[in-house]
């Protein structure tokens, strides 16, 4: 302590451009947490404290917050003439009386608390300086009582000793008045304290003043943040509560913190006809590696074809991208690296652009025709249809043999033949546009033939069904009919038309459906009830998954990687014959964990294939495990000895071969730690052979489990002492004697057990009688035979019997009551209860 006192007396404080040096840089700092007033906190001491927190977060990739810095003009000045230069600049704004709101409760509190505490320290002042006059006149009434004691000890000593003493002499002693000493300040009056009125109004002005002083100080450097350093400052409105005010920095903030990669980059958008010119000047170039394709579109895995309608440009470091709305083009400018640089589920500019194929199947004024002109526009797809395929014939392909054939049939007013039109559908999925692009198939009727047709043409394709019942489809074209009295051409949408479209439909649809649900399995159908914005979301998913796969398909293939099946329209009946030596079962689960898992032959979403074969994944994340590194499954030597459940109606034929393990269940055994109590016998209806050795299991759980893990059981010893094998008997065979006692014996000791007990007495009925209702009732309701609501009912029929039983032993116990002032509450009900059961077995009888 004696070296610091030291340290400070010899210490002069450094001036405002004297804080280089660490030391004195601490000091200063120090000095002013001390004594903010007499020491401030000048623009250089800010610059060096924040410099240290630059170089620290700028290390390890992180930012900080500068709260209430700069402060002024001179440490923005000195910020920038050091090149700290923020990200932005936060300005707060907010209105006096929010402030005066949000500020003045708590400072008022505060007063009042300051304004309390010197009250009471005023009141301890005042009761001490009372105490202290109290002492001293306490003490000058002693000094008095001695003075006078020993004057009139005095008196009589002299009296003693002879000496005479007047009176006068006596009474000469007199008492000294007592007066008081002033204390210091008690003459003084006391200023009095603030009300909370006066404290309040001054507050008030405080707070107002305050606001005032910060509010010019930032409006000022706000434009000099602006004007003279180019900074981007932001003014965010603080009147709004907490979560509003965040809620709006985080959206402010988002393209420093997720886009901050592209703080510097400079994008334009021209128009179609500007961006084209740049290219043929030479000034930009078109993108290499997109050219006309939306890069957003790419990067979500949604592109379908090349922009070719309606184009959005852009020109980014001397390069032209071509955009399919404003909001994807909104996002590349944000931030165009992440769209640029190489994502897994961006489609290689290498890559054959990967073309949808959709066929829309339903019903008339199901909304078939709205949802493909929808679909077309979303992904860029030409439309097709038997009226448009058989115009282009007659128009543009009029000379060939088919357009001849289609031609003659249209103009002699007949009806072209389902084998022209199967034919001319198969050369028209040949044009340039359909090839390039796909197509968007608007079906009216179609057929199975069709589609066996065109299936050799296609690789990937989805079948989507407007569902729509019959009474809709007619309520709909009546209100079409009724609603669109002028339309230039008369429509056919009587009832009559539309139930014969619609038995067509039904009739045509049904094997089409089944062979795309067992077959193919593309088949999707919507609800064509719902709205058209669902409708049009619903088909849009199985679109965007068709697309996904065809170009997962293609680039995958290039890298002789493994290709998902899912969606690509392989046949059932080539994927059984393309099966690896796994069979069915996962290849994953039996390489890592020796397990075998069993996958349905009609679930391809974790199929793929890989060097011509077909593996199938028990889920996605055996699915993801194969795709990283398939050489290690593909690889695999599979298992050879299957396991395979036996019905139980071929064990009739198995005889004389014999259970395995004794005919008990080994799973049982060995999860119950190979326990005596364990050993539990199999049932018959779960019975599984595993080189060539029968094993029966007690459940359908346990069959699983050994299918899945048969290695883990077939060598399991059976112990030497097992349980008395107990062998089922036949009760139809015996007398009837014991039959009974096999069969009913158990229930009906149960029931005279309960009749021994309750002994029941149903009112105005003998004994016997209500014993032996007592019995049959209750055996109706313990039937474990009956179904669960059967048993309910004789149950809700057995407790009313017993409560119907005990009001003659309430009635005899409670009725001397009646006579009595207080009697139960329900005495009476109980007795009318008892009158009507009489009149109801009367009339019974």
């Amino acid at each position: 302590e004696e070296e610091e006192k030291e340290k400070d007396n010899n210490y002069t404080k450094p001036s405002t451009m004297e804080v280089d040096d660490e030391e004195s840089f601490e000091y200063a700092v120090k000095l002013h947490l001390q004594d903010p007033e007499e020491n401030e906190f000048s623009s250089e001491m800010g610059f060096n404290l924040i410099r240290g927190l630059w170089g620290k977060y700028s290390e390890h990739k992180e930012g900080f917050i500068l709260v209430n810095f700069p402060r002024n003009e001179e440490d923005l000045s000195m910020m920038m003439e050091k090149l700290l230069v923020p990200d932005m600049v936060l300005n707060f704004t907010l209105s006096k009386h929010i402030a005066l709101r949000r500020i003045l409760e708590k400072k008022f509190k505060q007063f009042q608390d300051e304004r309390d505490e010197k009250q009471r320290a005023r009141d301890d002042m005042k009761k001490k300086q009372v105490e202290v006059r109290l002492e001293r006149r306490k003490k000058f009434n002693e000094e008095q009582q001695k003075k006078r004691e020993a004057f009139e000890a005095n008196i009589a000593s002299r009296r003693e000793q002879g000496e005479e003493i007047d009176d006068e002499e006596e009474d000469e002693y007199e008492e000294e008045e007592y007066e008081e000493e002033d204390a210091d300040g008690d003459d003084e009056e006391e200023e009095p304290l603030e009300t909370d009125a006066e404290g309040k109004q001054r507050l008030i002005g405080e707070v107002s003043a305050l606001h005032d002083d910060v509010l010019e100080t930032t409006s000022t450097m706000a434009d000099s943040v602006k004007i003279e350093h180019n900074l981007i400052n932001i003014t965010i409105n603080a009147n709004h509560g907490a979560s509003r005010v965040f809620a709006t920095v985080s959206k402010m903030l988002r393209p420093v913190l997720d886009d901050r990669d592209a703080l510097f980059d400079c994008l334009y958008h021209p128009r179609v006809g500007v961006a084209e010119g740049l290219i043929d000047n030479g000034t930009c170039l078109s993108s290499f590696a997109f050219g006309t394709w939306d890069p957003v579109e790419v990067y979500k895995g949604h592109a379908s074809q090349p922009t070719l309608s309606t184009r959005y440009p852009a020109v980014y470091r001397s390069r032209v991208y071509y955009f399919r709305t404003k909001e994807n083009r909104a996002s590349f400018t944000a931030n165009p690296r992440i769209y640029l640089h190489p994502h897994s589920s961006a489609i290689s500019p290498l890559t054959p652009p990967a073309s949808l194929h959709a066929f829309v199947v339903g019903p008339p004024k199901s909304g078939k025709t709205t949802l493909c002109n929808w679909m077309c526009d979303r992904f860029n797809a030409p439309l097709m249809s038997f009226p448009l395929v058989l115009n282009a014939f007659a128009d543009t392909r009029r000379e060939t043999e088919l357009g001849k054939r289609i031609r003659n049939a249209l103009q002699s007013g007949g009806v072209v033949p389902l084998t022209v039109m199967y034919d001319a559908v198969k050369v028209a999925m040949t044009f340039p546009k359909y090839l390039a692009r796909g197509f968007v198939f608007d079906m009216e009727v179609t057929t199975l033939d069709l589609f066996k047709i065109i299936l050799p043409l296609l690789d990937k394709f989805a079948v989507i069904q407007m569902c729509l019942s019959e009474r809709k489809c007619i309520q709909r074209g009546q209100q079409k009919k009724n609603g669109s009295p002028l339309d230039a051409e008369p429509e056919m949408d009587s009832i009559d038309v539309i139930e014969g479209q619609y038995k067509l439909f039904e009739n045509c649809i049904a094997p089409l459906r089944s062979y795309c649900v067992e077959e193919l399995r593309n088949w999707c159908e919507v609800d064509a009830t719902k709205s058209k914005w669902f409708c049009a979301r619903a088909a849009e998913g199985v679109c965007e998954r068709v697309l996904k796969t065809a170009s997962a398909c293609e680039a995958q293939g290039m890298k002789d990687l493994p290709q998902p099946i899912f969606w690509s329209c392989i046949p059932t009946s080539t994927i059984r014959e393309k099966l690896s030596p796994f069979n069915f079962f996962c290849p994953v689960r039996w390489v890592d964990h020796k397990e075998l898992v069993k996958t349905p032959l009609i679930e391809t979403s974790c199929a793929a294939t890989y060097r011509g074969v077909v593996y199938k994944m028990a889920g996605f994340h055996e699915y993801e495990l194969f795709l990283r590194d398939p050489d290690v499954y593909a690889d695999h030597v599979a298992p050879v000895d299957i396991p395979h459940h036996v019905s139980e109606d071929k064990l009739n034929f198995l005889f004389p071969s014999k259970m395995a393990f004794g005919g008990f269940c080994v799973v049982t055994y060995v999860r119950g730690y190979k326990r005596f109590e364990a050993l539990v016998p199999g049932q018959m209806q779960f019975v599984a052979v595993y080189k060539n050795q029968y094993f029966s299991m007690k459940s359908e759980e346990a069959m699983e489990e050994f299918l899945m893990n048969p290695y883990k059981y077939d060598t399991i010893p059976l112990p030497a002492k097992v349980p008395v094998s107990i062998s089922s008997v036949n009760v139809a065979t015996m007398s009837m004697t014991n039959y009974m006692d096999h069969s009913v014996s158990q229930a009906v000791t149960k029931a005279m057990t309960a009749v021994g007990l309750k002994r029941p007495k149903y009112p105005f009925i003998a004994s016997s009688s209500s014993a032996q209702l007592y019995l049959a009732t209750f055996l109706k309701a313990n039937n474990i035979g009956a179904s669960e609501v059967l048993r309910r009912k004789w149950q809700k029929k057995l407790k009313s019997f017993e409560e119907q039983g005990d009001i003659l032993h309430y009635v005899a116990t409670e009725a001397p009551a009646m006579f009595d002032d207080e009697q139960p509450l329900d005495l009476q009900r109980k007795m009318d209860t008892l009158f009507a059961l009489k009149q109801r077995i009367s009339a019974s009888k």
